[in-house]
């Protein structure tokens, strides 16, 4: 370094927001983010959640609602407990893992692996990874017709049925 050159030294700034909502009040919860983790760490009963994510985790105790929908570019996808007949949830980069799920999902991730137990099925599941393993555990007594396909990898299941080239 020369004589008058100086050293810059830029804080790294964290910022943590709560919101705290009144219970039985919540209709829509909808949060846009660019940069950071989201966490809803209570259970919540709502007509419509929304959650989308440029960068960061989302991390979702519970929530029971019509419509549930989860995006991230870059960050993992976590929850303990889904219910709902339409949920959506999709990342670019990073895993899908959803503990219990009462209803139907379309999960995908383009790089990264999806992981997810139903509890129960009311109509269709449907998961994607481009790029990463999909393990998913069924009630063992529902009746259900299965399509997939792999370019590269194998289907492992505990149910019997016979898998046939297109």
């Amino acid at each position: 370094m020369g004589k008058n050159d100086k050293w810059r030294i830029l804080p790294t700034l964290t910022n943590h927001v709560h919101i705290y909502l009144p219970k039985g009040e919540q209709k829509d919860l909808i949060i846009e983010t660019n940069s950071g983790s989201v966490e809803l760490a209570d259970s919540f009963e709502l007509n419509k959640v929304s959650i989308e994510q440029n960068s960061g985790d989302l991390k979702i105790k519970e929530i029971k609602a019509d419509e549930m929908s989860f995006r991230t570019s870059s960050g993992s996808l976590k929850g303990d407990l889904l219910d709902s007949d339409n949920i959506k949830a999709a990342s670019n980069s990073g895993s899908v893992k959803f503990g219990k799920i009462l209803g139907n999902a379309d999960l995908e991730t383009k790089s990264g692996s999806i992981k997810t137990s139903f509890v129960s099925v009311s109509k269709n599941v449907q998961a994607v990874s481009k790029s990463g393993n999909v393990s998913i555990e069924l009630p063992k007594n529902l009746s259900f017709d299965f399509q997939g396909e792999t370019k590269s990898g194998s289907f492992l299941t505990d149910y019997e049925m016979s898998l046939s080239e297109p």
